[in-house]
């Protein structure tokens, strides 16, 4: 998931059910390092991140590589992967790294997710732009919605402040 107005789909999540209410949480991350003969790694240095700017977007790679790096929908893309073996309740058992091969079902912008969990969507209107099935749009729904609670298990078991529960800020400039 990425802000609507990403170009740059460099990460992506998996979940799977693996019984006694444990999952594998995957997260992945775009493999910049198979395509290290095409960085220039003092200008990505020197930038370190992309940059959104009201007027702009600075981008940390070059066109060419944002492509080939993009984590699009059912594109096969090399990444770096971390595997948690997890509870319902966010409580972590293991955790693995590895090289994968990723391809995503979907390309999910974070309002589209909100809209998902909270059921306020056109189910017709999200299949047709994201090409989804009815299957695959159910399942990302249920996925969705066990990651929520892996989530607020997380946070209740940290006690976390209270200032981090809020929303994020996000200024729209015009």
């Amino acid at each position: 998931m990425d802000p609507q107005n990403s170009i740059d789909i460099e990460d992506g999540l998996s979940l799977e059910n693996i019984g006694n209410g444990e999952y594998e949480l995957g997260v992945h991350i775009s493999d910049v390092t198979s395509f290290g003969h095409l960085i220039n790694r003092r200008e990505i240095a020197l930038k370190g991140t992309t940059t959104y700017l009201p007027h702009k977007i600075i981008h940390m790679m070059p066109p060419e590589l944002i492509e080939l790096l993009a984590l699009k929908a059912r594109k096969r893309r090399l990444a770096f992967s971390v595997f948690f073996k997890v509870t319902e309740k966010g409580e972590i058992m293991e955790s693995r790294f590895e090289k994968t091969i990723v391809t995503s079902t979907a390309q999910l912008s974070y309002e589209e997710g909100q809209d998902i969990l909270t059921n306020s969507f056109d189910k017709a209107q999200l299949m047709k732009k994201k090409s989804l099935t009815e299957q695959e749009l159910t399942s990302i729904q249920e996925k969705l919605l066990i990651l929520r609670k892996i989530a607020r298990g997380r946070r209740e078991s940290r006690s976390s402040c209270e200032m981090f529960d809020k929303n994020e800020v996000i200024f729209q400039l015009d």
